[in-house]
């Protein structure tokens, strides 16, 4: 039986990226992802899907034989594969038959063992398959080897498959102007020398040309500790699963002389991959402190972590640098925050317009008159990065993927297709596949 794969997710949505490659009666499957799509209704922290059939039903998951919950028995020829933790790449995997094995990178797996600890996590009976970097896992006729790339959270990982017929590469979500730019250029150069017949190649910022307009890692803080010079009151979010960033928010306090208070949920992470952490480098804020789990108070006490609350914050806003994640947002209530008082936004929830939340983060910080400024960094590579990596790579057909606009995702000496949710994929297709003309391009690409 010759090679053939599906995409079910991740062709017009900015992650929800889910590959099926099938071989020989066996079946490889990544990642896992589930993102809200424009057009499909949505659910949220108060419309909760009963089960995965919700999720099928109204189109935001996809029908997968004998891997979810409640399907014919696991045959035992699927494996899943997962790039990374964050959850446009995992959020299916509650749904899924807990006996079925999940492939993942060393720090992959060591994140998700530690969000379940801390109760951000699925906390559900998963069978993680750990496999160092540059192993090849065996399955079936599957040659599957995992190799780093740059992201904003550990473990991240691009993909290089081999069946009898075809070798395909997953590049996953990576970057050039991160803290590691090497890991993506040593992915490149593997891949290149694999000679792949298809590269899935992110595009999610395939409208920005190049990183002129963006931080880039490196560049937060001397970013903050400028914002901390001008501020009064000082907040800020960030995804707490890229816990290497909190290195730049000690130097920023250090330079300014302030105190980093942080969430037990972002510092029990830092701990776990940066750590062990000492009593002296942050306050934790306490006033979620009746959700935490076991695993958070029983860190915070063998560590001396000492809390604050936000009354305690109030009238002393030259003092500190202070998480404040979306869902303790009312926690301005009791800080009463000072004119001039600054909130970063460093990628953590709500991630931007697309999301509900976004325009109520809005409203909550011009009440209070707080100002809002954007200090992340994105973990997705530009336009310009991702041309230069198809280039180097040289695939026989690029498939651009996980964009909203994939089209704008291409070369004109390199075959391309825009894949088609649910089409099934075989050589043949790769063998017909033609190169996009450069009029086309500039088209797509016309601002």
């Amino acid at each position: 039986m010759s090679t053939q794969f599906t995409l079910h997710g991740g062709i017009d949505t900015i992650g929800g990226t889910i590959i099926a490659v099938m071989c020989e009666g066996h079946r490889l499957i990544f990642d896992m992802g589930r993102v809200h799509h424009a057009k499909l209704p949505a659910f949220d922290a108060v419309l909760l899907p009963r089960s995965i059939r919700d999720l099928q039903h109204s189109g935001n998951a996809p029908q997968l034989h004998g891997v979810f919950q409640g399907d014919e028995e696991w045959d035992g020829k699927t494996l899943l594969a997962l790039s990374h933790n964050h959850l446009d790449h995992t959020g299916l995997l509650p749904y899924v038959q807990p006996q079925i094995p999940i492939l993942v990178s060393p720090d992959t797996h060591h994140m998700m063992t530690a969000l379940d600890l801390v109760s951000d996590g699925f906390r559900k009976p998963l069978n993680y398959e750990e496999i160092p970097f540059g192993q090849v896992r065996e399955f079936g006729p599957f040659r599957i080897l995992l190799t780093p790339v740059d992201h904003d959270t550990p473990g991240a990982s691009a993909m290089l498959i081999e069946t009898p017929d075809m070798r395909m590469v997953y590049s996953g979500d990576l970057r050039l102007h991160g803290l590691h730019p090497n890991w993506t250029e040593d992915f490149a150069a593997m891949a290149s020398a694999f000679k792949p017949d298809v590269l899935w190649i992110e595009g999610t910022r395939s409208p920005a040309v190049n990183n002129d307009n963006i931080l880039k890692e490196r560049d937060i803080e001397p970013a903050l500790v400028e914002g901390l010079h001008t501020a009064t009151g000082a907040y800020f979010t960030f995804y707490p699963r890229h816990p290497e960033r909190v290195h730049s928010f000690l130097n920023a306090v250090k330079a300014t002389s302030r105190t980093l208070v942080l969430t037990a949920e972002s510092a029990y992470l830092f701990d776990e991959f940066e750590g062990p952490t000492a009593s002296d480098t942050f306050l934790l804020l306490s006033d979620d402190e009746q959700t935490w789990s076991p695993a958070l108070a029983q860190r915070v006490k063998e560590r001396g972590w000492k809390t604050i609350s936000s009354r305690e914050l109030h009238g002393r806003d030259r003092e500190f640098f202070v998480q404040l994640p979306y869902p303790l947002l009312g926690s301005l209530i009791d800080i009463k925050p000072a004119q001039g008082s600054k909130f970063f936004h460093m990628n953590g929830n709500p991630l931007g317009p697309h999301e509900l939340a976004w325009d109520n983060l809005h409203r909550w910080l011009q009440y209070f008159g707080v100002d809002f400024v954007y200090t992340g960094s994105t973990g997705h590579g530009s336009r310009s990065d991702i041309h230069q990596l198809i280039l180097q790579i040289d695939p026989r057909v690029v498939m651009p993927i996980h964009s909203l606009q994939p089209q704008r995702i291409g070369v004109s000496h390199i075959a391309r297709i825009l894949p088609v949710l649910g089409k099934a994929y075989t050589q043949s297709d790769l063998q017909t596949a033609g190169c996009p003309t450069q009029a086309e391009l500039d088209a797509a690409n016309a601002d």
